[in-house]
């Protein structure tokens, strides 16, 4: 007679209530098993269970997997297929879920059976659970736990919890160290050197960050665990009675380690604060130089400007200058063209006037045949109206 087994999976939720489908396409997924190959199908099958007045939804998997059996196996280097189906038994609302499954025939089949159960967990998280505040990678850190005989999940301090509760310690644990490594590399890096390695520097600080954003966030799904309703002895109180030590160590390890990334998260906050204001000074002071360089730069610009204006005015005035010279000389020209023409004007009336003289002449000679003497105040008038008229 074929005696079940059972898997436990837990689901990383943020509160407490009963688990929900939010993907319900099948998953193809490659798993490297003890050297052997498989090509996993994995289908969620929706299957409603009465209880008494009401009903319950259970999420039964139906795996099929390809694989090649390695050397010195049961029909080594032939194609074998394993079909396998997970019976939904049980859940609770702190996202532990039960399944129960039939041993193959052969311990051969039992042990790829087994393997591939525990090596599905991952893949079966994708069905009730988007991958938030870790990389998807990093959900490899938690184990399923496969056993023969069914574990009650309800239950004060079950294993099941206790299992996940531990596994939170080394999670924890390793995400403290690689915390650690990252903040000693921004510690290191001086703070006022400009160079190179600033974008790789920049870099590690984003990471450092992201690293703590999910820490935090990986902190409310441990909660899930750590304050769920079944949770007894995995807490800090030494006082409880017939308390388990080994649990009280991993809640006190948990403690600490969140004690020691808080505080981690304080370092880098005063250190970022303090780089980024020697950095500030670092920056004053560079604009400073610059400022005071770009003012004398400033200043020989204008200078230099003004000598280009000079030189510029000079060969445009050495460009004009001979047009200048031609057009004086030919106003000179009209000049004196102009003064030879009023030279002979005055000539001319030089000339008119000594006829004039004579004919006044002539006319007081005749005017004394005639008997008509002019009077010498006549006379005078006479030559002034004549000295007059040829100004």
């Amino acid at each position: 007679m074929v005696s079940p087994k059972y898997c436990y999976y837990w689901i990383p939720v943020t509160t407490h209530t009963n688990l929900e489908l939010i993907r319900e396409k099948p998953i193809n997924c490659y798993l490297p098993i003890d050297e052997i190959g498989h090509v996993v199908t994995i289908n969620v099958i929706l299957r409603e269970e009465r209880k008494k007045s009401s009903s319950v939804v259970r999420y039964d998997l139906q795996i099929h997997s390809q694989v090649r059996l390695k050397s010195g196996q049961l029909g080594s280097g032939s194609e074998q297929s394993c079909d396998l189906f997970l019976e939904n038994t049980d859940y609770s609302q702190n996202g532990i879920i039960e399944y129960r499954f039939n041993e193959g025939v052969g311990a051969e089949y039992e042990t790829i059976e087994v393997e591939l159960v525990r090596n599905i967990y991952h893949h079966v998280k994708s069905f009730f659970h988007k991958h938030t505040f870790h990389q998807k990678n990093t959900s490899y850190l938690f184990e399923a736990l496969v056993c023969k005989r069914r574990i009650d999940i309800h239950k004060n301090d079950n294993k099941v919890l206790t299992h996940f509760l531990a596994g939170y310690e080394f999670r924890f644990a390793s995400i403290h160290d690689n915390m650690m490594l990252m903040y000693r590399l921004v510690e290191e890096h001086e703070p006022n050197s400009f160079d190179d390695d600033i974008a790789n520097q920049l870099d590690i600080r984003r990471q450092l960050n992201e690293a703590f954003m999910n820490f935090f966030g990986e902190k409310i799904y441990y909660n899930c665990l750590f304050y769920s309703q079944y949770n007894a002895s995995c807490v800090l109180r030494t006082e409880a009675p017939n308390p388990d030590k080994k649990l009280h160590r991993i809640a006190l390890n948990i403690h600490n380690l969140f004690e020691k990334i808080e505080m981690l998260q304080r370092q880098n906050l005063f250190l970022s604060e303090y780089q980024g204001l020697i950095q500030t000074h670092s920056m004053l002071k560079t604009a400073k130089k610059a400022s005071n360089t770009a003012w004398w730069m400033a200043v020989i610009f204008g200078v230099v400007s003004v000598i280009s204006g000079i030189i510029t005015y000079l060969q445009w005035y050495d460009d004009k200058l001979p047009r200048i010279e031609e057009e004086l000389s030919r106003q000179q020209i009209k000049i004196e063209a102009v003064t030879l023409h009023i030279k002979e004007i005055q000539a001319d009336s030089r000339a008119l006037r000594t006829v004039l003289d004579r004919m006044i002449y002539m006319d007081s000679l005749n005017w004394a045949r005639t008997g008509i003497i002019q009077s010498p105040f006549q006379a005078q008038e006479q030559i002034s109206i004549s000295e007059e008229i040829f100004k």
